[in-house]
């Protein structure tokens, strides 16, 4: 087997320091582009390939290099969060970035006359990863994402083309409504009271669909879309279809039940898709859990991995990366009798 060839046969090779030929070959700003150009070729020449297991354990060797702009991570929203989902979400995102050496620092949008201003305000400070959500209404420039390796990871009601971490909405809602069928609820309703959130609701009516009219389904499906949905009109839509659980993405919509008159789950039964992750030991109702923390932690990684690729701007082609969502058991819905 041949010898490996390292960093400093090349530094050797040129009559450069090593650290030149490691910024060189990490595309750094302080070398010019000259000798990046010869240190690459001559990388090539000499046959270098990256070793993963040094550079990873370079990487964790130094786990709090702070004192470079460059480690700053600037979390970006519209605004302050409300809801436990994006704040556990920030945290858990928080903590991968300690373990991976990375400061996060918010920002808003709102605090802000216009995006431009936060774009210049980020690159007077030398930061270069961002992350992205929830964005309500902004509709952000493509000028935004020059020179910056961008994730999105939270809802947005206009999706900028980045890269993005999210909950598998799709097989969310399957599998919620195969723990649905054990219970033996075979009559059951989807409520769409969120128009705006367009793209992840197309996702969560394809799999119901899916799960309630094909050929060998079992059960029937009935859809019901419309934004704040008054309690009179509940009712109508749920005694017309004779439903036995309803199906909501916002746990909130247990309290409209109330007021239609149903009590849960003698009466009718309700699953959330997006159950509250204040007390999972003993949660409120059932449904999904969208596991916000695995998706904070799986978008530091993924915003890592691209920042050591040294993606900038809109990319070419988009990533992915969906979380599978965990069934939740709870009050809110319970086997019947057949």
């Amino acid at each position: 087997m041949s010898e490996k060839i390292t960093l400093q046969q090349i530094a050797d090779k040129l009559g450069v320091g090593k650290a030149t030929v490691c910024r060189a070959l990490k595309d750094h700003p302080n070398v010019s582009e000259a000798t990046r150009q010869l240190v690459k070729k001559t990388a090539v020449t000499m046959g270098y390939t990256k070793d993963p297991a040094i550079s990873n354990m370079a990487h964790y060797r130094w786990p709090n290099r702070l004192s470079s702009q460059s480690l700053v991570i600037a979390a970006i929203a519209s605004k302050r969060y409300e809801a436990s989902f994006p704040e556990i979400r920030y945290r858990s995102a928080h903590a991968m970035a300690d373990v991976l050496g990375y400061r996060v620092d918010e920002f808003y949008l709102s605090d802000y006359p216009n995006p431009m201003r936060l774009h210049g305000i980020l690159s007077s400070r030398g930061i270069q990863g961002l992350l992205i959500g929830p964005l309500y209404g902004e509709q952000l420039p493509c000028a935004f994402w020059d020179n910056f390796t961008s994730v999105l990871y939270g809802q947005s009601w206009f999706k900028p083309p980045l890269h993005e971490v999210l909950p598998d909405h799709f097989m969310g809602v399957r599998k919620a409504i195969s723990e649905i069928r054990k219970c033996g609820y075979k009559n059951i309703g989807l409520l769409l009271d969120r128009p705006l959130l367009a793209d992840d609701n197309d996702l969560r009516l394809g799999a119901f669909l899916m799960e309630t009219t094909g050929p060998s389904s079992t059960m029937k499906g009935h859809v019901l879309r419309g934004d704040n949905v008054p309690p009179e009109k509940l009712r109508t839509w749920i005694t017309r279809n004779k439903l036995e659980l309803v199906i909501c993405l916002s746990h909130e919509n247990l309290k409209l039940l109330q007021l239609a008159g149903y009590s849960v789950p003698d009466q009718i039964g309700f699953v959330s898709l997006n159950v509250p992750n204040d007390n999972p030991s003993s949660p409120a109702m059932a449904g999904l859990n969208l596991q916000p923390d695995v998706v904070g932690r799986a978008s530091v990684t993924l915003l890592d991995s691209l920042l050591r690729q040294n993606e900038k701007g809109i990319p070419n082609h988009q990533i992915r990366l969906l979380i599978e969502p965990c069934w939740i058991s709870g009050p809110t819905i319970h086997a019947l009798h057949t």
